[in-house]
C-alpha cells in the first residue's frame, strides 16, 4: 500500500472504484448499477480485504462506510493516509451528523455522502474524484 499515489484520469478513462461496506447489499447496488457506466467495482466487506485488493490492484477511488465490522471507516481512511496512500476516498454512511461528517472530512476523506443514497449522485461524485486532482496530493504539495 505504501507509495500509491492517486493519477488523473481521462473522462473515457474506466475507473477503478473500491467499495467497502459490510452491508452485502450496497455492495451489490453498487456492482450492479455502477458496472456498466464504466465504473469497475471492486467491492470488500471489511478493511482486511480492502487491503488485499489495494495491494493487487491500481485503485483509481475509494468509497468506505464509516461503520465497518473489524475497523472503523475513520480509523482506516486514517491509516491509508498515513501509509502514503492518496487515492481519493469518500465516505458513504448511514451516519449524516454534522460532527462525524467534520471528523470523516478531516481523517482524509475527500468527500461525504450520506445513506439512504441516489445512484447517479454516486457515480457522479467517483467520477468527479476520480478525473479531478486528489485533494490530499494538493494538500501535500503545499
Amino acid at each position: 500500500m505504501g507509495g500509491y499515489t492517486h493519477q488523473e484520469l481521462t473522462p473515457m478513462d474506466i475507473i477503478n472504484a473500491l467499495v467497502i461496506d459490510d452491508d452485502k447489499a450496497v455492495r451489490m447496488i453498487a456492482v450492479c448499477g455502477l458496472s456498466g457506466r464504466g465504473v469497475n467495482v471492486l467491492a470488500a466487506a471489511d478493511t482486511g480485504e480492502a487491503d488485499a485488493i489495494l495491494e493487487k490492484e491500481k485503485i483509481d477511488v475509494i468509497v468506505c462506510d464509516v461503520l465497518l465490522e473489524d475497523e472503523d471507516g475513520l480509523s482506516y481512511c486514517q491509516r491509508l493516509r498515513s501509509a502514503g496512500v492518496r487515492v481519493p476516498l469518500m465516505f458513504l454512511s448511514t451516519l449524516g451528523d454534522p460532527v462525524t461528517v467534520s471528523i470523516g472530512m478531516t481523517s482524509g476523506a475527500s468527500a461525504y455522502m450520506v445513506k439512504p443514497f441516489d445512484l447517479q449522485e454516486l457515480y457522479e461524485r467517483i467520477c468527479k474524484l476520480a478525473c479531478g486532482p486528489s485533494p490530499s496530493a494538493d494538500t501535500q504539495a503545499a
